[in-house]
């Protein structure tokens, strides 16, 4: 089985009851992170702190963020190789809405051969 590579949407279902999709990230969650190997970008750390400080508050985000942030060997950064990789791969897309930590995430999910935990149809679209 694949270890997952959280995206931002999936953390945030998980950190929320409230959240829309919440019941399908417990069924994710449930399926993929029964080990304690779970990955995700340092982009989306980020993009989880900016997403929490607008739609919930400054405080929630720096609570999540913090606990994020504890398990150092689960943050996984771009190296120069991947960077030009996500780049590319981001110049290549057609379709508005696509972000960068989108394209990071499917170059580093290839790369390593990870699962993406997401609910962004953009992902489904791609073949890891």
């Amino acid at each position: 089985m694949n270890m997952p590579l959280l995206d931002t949407d999936f953390i945030i279902s998980m950190s929320f009851p409230e959240e829309s999709t919440r019941k399908q990230a417990k069924i994710l969650a449930d399926k993929y992170l029964s080990t304690n190997n779970v990955y995700y970008l340092d982009l989306v750390l980020y993009e989880v702190a900016t997403v929490i400080s607008r739609k919930y508050s400054q405080n929630k985000a720096i609570e999540v963020c913090s606990v994020m942030r504890k398990n150092t060997s689960s943050i996984l950064k771009l190296s120069p190789e991947d960077e030009i990789k996500t780049w590319d791969f981001f110049n290549s897309q057609k379709n508005k809405n696509i972000s960068f930590v989108d394209c990071a995430n499917v170059v580093i999910a290839k790369k390593l051969g990870l699962k993406i935990l997401s609910f962004d149809k953009f992902y489904e679209k791609i073949t890891l």
